[in-house]
């Protein structure tokens, strides 16, 4: 019998905690900018600033929140 092998793929996206709604945010978000205490899920509505679903969040709509003095999320 051959032996076979295991590989492993590498993968450039941050590995997160099961409960870290970091998990949600697109490589390119998560790399630039953190959510801080975010309670809920993915997508949550806040007054004055609407619905943010951290799945379909753009590193160009995150500085805009951050701009704006939003604080739950934040720049790294």
């Amino acid at each position: 019998m051959a032996k076979t092998e295991e590989t492993t793929t590498k993968t450039s996206a941050p590995k997160f905690a099961p409960d870290d709604p970091n998990r949600f945010l697109k490589p390119e978000v998560a790399e630039k900018y953190k959510v801080v205490n975010w309670v809920g899920n993915e997508a949550m509505v806040f007054p004055n600033i609407g619905t943010i679903n951290l799945k379909e969040l753009t590193a160009q709509q995150a500085a805009g929140l951050v701009r704006r003095g939003f604080k739950k999320i934040v720049k790294k």
